[in-house]
């Protein structure tokens, strides 16, 4: 036995250095990226700022820079985005600055919604394409009230039946894979179709191979993107609702999922194990 154990120590040795070797994520050219910490807090974000082309801040709409809880974290400045009122049937716009584009890549986002804002109506639009407004978007997703829905036609409307839940009253991370090319595309995570977009929250995909919305051609660069909601004359429709934002990242590479460095790592011990196991039983026979 005491021979046995002291093969064990190569093929464990070599685990450990697998385990050391292995990245957890491909570097990435970051493309954009906000954290809010450059605001004065309480105070409204405007396309002054260099990260924002525009913003709504009028008729209870909000779009500012806050740090009155720690939603992501001690000491965190974060976004504030809301519509307040149900009647106001007011337009919302809170369009990124441009950055240079890409055909495919990642789109990362921590958010917080609170069970407790009030909430009405369709639900805040996450668009991305060429520029703000649906003649210009790509692709979208519906952010509402404990749901993520997929957003489909020129009108960039939502799709109920795609309809994933999320955890209300803790942070969330949002990542958007997208590939706006002809051709489908292989990342760690695995394949995704041409025109499509694949979602995961907190790291587990919920989400494949969702289409475009909007009236941008398919394949147009991916160079913006914007905060949009549905606003109604009938306050039974007309948008409500409060959502906190930071840490949002447009990059050109592919970095997720972590979960599968994990895979790869678990599949390499595996084979070692059993080749070991392998090994022992020659020897015993």
């Amino acid at each position: 036995m005491k021979t046995s154990n002291s093969k064990l120590t190569p093929i464990l040795f070599s685990a450990s250095i697998l385990a050391g070797a292995l990245p957890l994520t491909s570097s990435a050219e970051v493309l954009y990226f906000e954290n809010f910490e450059s605001y004065t807090p309480g105070s409204a974000i405007t396309s002054a700022s260099p990260y924002w082309s525009s913003t709504t801040n009028t008729n209870d709409v909000y779009f500012e820079a806050h740090d009155s809880g720690d939603y992501f974290g001690a000491d965190n400045q974060y976004g504030y985005i809301a519509d307040t009122s149900v009647t106001n049937n007011q337009n919302m716009s809170d369009a990124t600055s441009s950055f240079t584009g890409t055909y495919t890549g990642q789109i990362d986002l921590d958010f917080y919604d609170a069970s407790d804002d009030l909430f009405n109506g369709a639900g805040f639009i996450l668009r991305f394409g060429t520029g703000d407004g649906n003649t210009k978007t790509s692709f979208g997703i519906y952010i509402q009230n404990g749901e993520i829905m997929k957003a489909y036609g020129q009108y960039v409307t939502r799709d109920p039946a795609t309809a994933v839940t999320y955890d209300m009253d803790t942070a969330n991370t949002l990542s958007i894979v997208f590939n706006n090319t002809d051709e489908s595309m292989i990342y760690a995570g695995g394949s995704i179709a041409a025109y499509s977009m694949d979602v995961y929250l907190n790291g587990v995909q919920i989400a494949h191979d969702w289409g475009t919305a909007g009236e941008d051609p398919a394949g147009s660069l991916i160079q913006m993107v914007n905060f949009n909601a549905k606003r109604s004359a009938n306050s039974e429709s007309d948008f409500a609702g409060t959502l906190y934002l930071d840490n949002l990242k447009v990059s050109s590479d592919i970095s997720i999922p972590e979960p599968s460095s994990s895979y790869m790592l678990i599949a390499g011990l595996a084979g070692m194990l059993i080749a070991l196991r392998k090994r022992l039983l020659k020897q015993r026979s």
